[in-house]
């Protein structure tokens, strides 16, 4: 009978509901209220299991005891607070304990925002689901950390190394698309200014903004020790050696997805950039 779990569990919180049956549920003494508010609130709401509700109270708990020892207030939450929880819990659980902290963490979320006005936007839109690759699919962002391990990682003792850094640091101080990178000109940048405009993007909507001092340098760095002197006012159109073809999106794409598999080379799925 598969679908036995799902009566009897109905019926438990029919009896709860009617307070036929009381399993005496205990917070301990340090728990914020809010979070026994939201517990109740998921019981009179939900239709989960009974070891669902234990589940929940447990990782409640443990985000309670997070705030606590990091002196986080509700009101100062942010998504960096909330992913830095997950993150710690990350390398303790299973793949399924780790969807069961995001679920949980992401209804707790939108029950401060929609129940009870405690945030002024909703965190739970800021919290995807946990990204499961295989190797022939890196993963298509890195975090904080990872990005300064990736930067410091970078040799710049050849000049496709000065190359690879310049183009990096663009995409990262940027967001730029591969496409977009290999049409910068050297007309774009704006060194004294410290800004980069783009003339034409995607949706032909033109652009400027800051570029951050170490993207400056790491630009400075590949035209005075790797790019030719050339007429091409290209930024990143031209070749490292006369057998090499012209260096574009097509060159640009294979970078990035190199640099992924070195996260995943980091974190131990055994493959090698």
């Amino acid at each position: 009978m598969p679908d036995a779990h799902k009566a009897i569990n109905g019926f438990i919180q029919f009896l709860k509901h009617k307070n036929i049956v009381n399993f005496g549920i205990t917070w301990p003494d340090d728990l914020h209220p809010v979070f026994v508010d939201y517990f109740n609130f998921y019981q009179r709401t939900g239709q989960a299991s009974t070891k669902w509700h234990r589940n929940l109270r447990k990782i409640l708990k443990e985000f309670n005891d997070f705030l606590i020892e990091n002196q986080v207030s509700i009101n100062d939450l942010n998504i960096r607070i909330v992913d830095s929880f997950l993150e710690e819990n990350k390398s303790k659980k299973s793949l399924k304990s780790n969807k069961y902290y995001r679920s949980a963490i992401r209804g707790f979320l939108k029950f401060l925002y929609h129940e009870c006005g405690i945030s002024d936007k909703d965190l739970s839109s800021q919290l995807v689901n946990a990204p499961v690759f295989n190797q022939s699919n890196p993963p298509k962002f890195l975090r904080h950390s990872e990005i300064k391990k990736l930067l410091e990682a970078i040799s710049l003792s050849t000049a496709k190394d000065l190359r690879t850094n310049a183009i990096v640091r663009l995409a990262i101080s940027s967001g730029l698309r591969p496409i977009e990178i290999s049409k910068i000109s050297l007309d774009d940048i704006h060194f004294k200014a410290g800004e980069l405009t783009l003339p034409v993007r995607k949706g032909r909507n033109p652009i400027t903004f800051p570029l951050p001092e170490s993207t400056i340098k790491a630009i400075v760095a590949y035209m005075v020790g790797a790019r030719p002197q050339i007429n091409e006012r290209r930024l990143f159109s031209w070749k490292l050696h006369q057998s090499q073809s012209d260096f574009d999106a097509h060159a640009i794409e294979p970078l990035f997805q190199s640099l992924f598999s070195w996260k995943l080379h980091q974190e131990g799925s055994g493959v090698k950039p």
